[in-house]
């Protein structure tokens, strides 16, 4: 199982190219760094929570997920809100 206490909490939004959607899912239920995958409106479909170990990490994760269609990715440095 994946440590989800990996430092690098970060979350990537993904434009897809709508004829790889099914594939898009399919995929990202086997990429143990998806803590949570959400549907959302505006400009992207997706917007991913994924845990990660570094930055070389990260790299190889936004490479194979922008396979699917354009990333935009936000490393999240402090938590201020918790419940």
């Amino acid at each position: 199982m994946f440590n989800h206490f990996y430092p690098k909490l970060t979350l990537i939004s993904v434009k897809l190219n709508f004829t790889r959607i099914e594939s898009f899912y399919s995929a990202m239920k086997t990429f143990e760094e998806v803590e949570f995958g959400y549907r959302v409106t505006g400009e992207d479909c997706m917007v991913l929570k994924v845990n990660l170990r570094d930055n070389t990490h990260l790299l190889d994760f936004i490479n194979r997920v922008s396979t699917f269609g354009l990333t935009e990715t936000k490393v999240i440095i402090e938590q201020v809100i918790g419940r």
